[in-house]
């Protein structure tokens, strides 16, 4: 009877034992779970305070206040740089519609884009949205039709295209829904006509192109900075 109850007890301890490990394995793996999501939050947190501080730093305070009409004749932009009166222009440059609204305003340093550059409808919709690190695009760019509609929502890193690419036509519909690794297209990638029957349906996997192709389009929405300042 003796051995029996010390029997009974060695069970219930090795019992208790087990069930301890047991919730302290679903612990540990719980842990591990949340440490690799705290891990993930702060690498994308991180990536995204990154960017965010380049866009920052990238509007510095040296920029002058000078402000110049985009139409002044002493304006004039060789290859990527633009000079005022024969130097390099640092500063803003703007233009207006004939109703006083602005139409356009950007900022240069050393005659190269640095910060925002905005374009306005005549009915002072914002047109596009663009951003400049020392003349190359960075980050997100936007372009909206004249009824605000969206035109398009692109991704930049040193002035390459990396990450998703969005255009729209004036009627709502979905023209072009790309993806991009610095530059190269990398993934899904699908296009539609106006009437919203898919054009191409592909995937890029190590510069192959598997799925529907289909053609490129002759006219496009247009993606291309004015600097002709028209």
């Amino acid at each position: 009877m003796k051995y029996t109850f010390y029997i009974h007890c060695i069970i219930a301890c090795l019992f208790f034992q087990a069930c301890n490990s047991f919730d302290q394995t679903i612990q540990s793996k719980k842990a591990i779970r949340i440490d690799s999501a705290a891990i993930n939050d702060s690498i994308f947190i991180n990536d995204k305070l990154a960017i965010n501080n380049a866009i920052n730093n990238a509007i510095p305070n040296a920029i002058p206040n000078a402000v110049v009409n985009s139409k002044d004749s002493f304006l004039q932009m060789h290859q990527d740089t633009l000079f005022f009166h024969n130097k390099k222009f640092s500063g803003t440059i703007f233009n207006t519609y004939s109703s006083g609204d602005t139409a356009m305003k950007g900022h240069f340093l050393n005659g190269i884009e640095q910060g925002f550059f905005k374009k306005w409808y005549i009915n002072k919709q914002l047109a596009e949205s663009r951003f400049f690190q020392a003349g190359k695009k960075l980050g997100k760019h936007l372009g909206f039709w004249e009824d605000g509609k969206p035109k398009f929502e692109f991704y930049f890193t040193k002035g390459e295209h990396d990450g998703a690419s969005n255009e729209w036509y004036s009627n709502g519909q979905a023209y072009k829904a790309f993806h991009y690794t610095m530059g190269y297209e990398n993934g899904s990638q699908k296009m539609w006509w106006e009437n919203g029957v898919i054009r191409a349906n592909y995937v890029v996997k190590q510069g192959r192109r598997y799925g529907l192709i289909g053609l490129k389009l002759c006219m496009t929405p247009q993606d291309s900075l004015d600097y002709k300042f028209k």
